[in-house]
Order: structure tokens, then C-alpha cells, then sequence
């Protein structure tokens, strides 16, 4: 999947992210469950739209 991102869309993921701890706060007991980080980045793609699903959403992510 090619890079178009714009701002609004940027803010967004990073917004959504933000609300999801278990993916980045790694002193957390869930951090390393990946089981529940899978179901959270399916959660953003739904958010984010029908042209995302849980590994592209991570995928764009960590292109920052």
C-alpha cells in the first residue's frame, strides 16, 4: 500500500493510537499480548475507514 497520507488523516491515526495504551506503553502487563494489540489496530482500521484493516493501520503507523 502506497503512502498518501494528508494531515487530517495523520492526526487522526495518531489520535486513535493515543487512545489505545496498550500499544505503546510498554511498562503495562498487556503490552507484550499480541492478541489484544491485533484486535486494537482492527479496532483503528474500522475508524479510520473501509480501505484499512488492522496491519496496514500498523503498517503506516510505524512508517513515523
Amino acid at each position: 500500500m502506497s503512502k498518501q497520507f494528508n494531515k487530517e488523516l495523520d492526526y487522526r491515526l495518531i489520535d486513535f493510537v493515543e487512545s489505545k495504551p496498550l500499544l505503546w506503553v510498554c511498562t503495562s502487563n498487556i503490552y507484550k499480548r499480541s492478541d489484544l494489540k491485533n484486535a486494537a489496530w482492527d479496532d483503528i482500521a474500522k475508524q479510520l475507514g473501509p480501505n484499512f484493516t488492522g496491519t496496514n493501520s500498523y503498517q503506516l503507523f510505524t512508517v513515523y
